[in-house]
């Protein structure tokens, strides 16, 4: 029997119920975990997670992306076990979901 989470994981909890993305602030604690995050040109790698003004002008699409960005970028890194876990205590209300 395998430990932890993986990538298949992730994209599985990512998916359930419509989901989109999380919420800002659960995303952004998501976001934190990341190790080896480097600003280049005044930009982050990954990109950070759309906070304030950000979310309401960013499509659902791109929202998704990033996310899923987020979560390969978790995998790479060897924090997927972490993202998993944040991921899997969320309440569905800290999700954004399909309309």
């Amino acid at each position: 029997m395998r430990q932890g989470f993986d990538l298949d994981d992730l994209l599985e909890m990512a998916d359930a119920n419509a989901r989109i993305c999380p919420v800002p602030s659960p995303w952004e604690e998501l976001w934190r975990l990341l190790p080896e995050k480097n600003q280049v040109g005044g930009t982050w790698i990954p990109r950070p997670p759309p906070i304030v003004g950000d979310w309401w002008v960013m499509s659902r699409e791109e929202k998704r992306e990033r996310f899923r960005a987020h979560l390969r970028y978790a995998t790479a890194k060897g924090v997927a076990h972490a993202a998993g876990l944040l991921l899997s205590s969320l309440k569905e209300d800290e999700w954004l979901h399909e309309e």
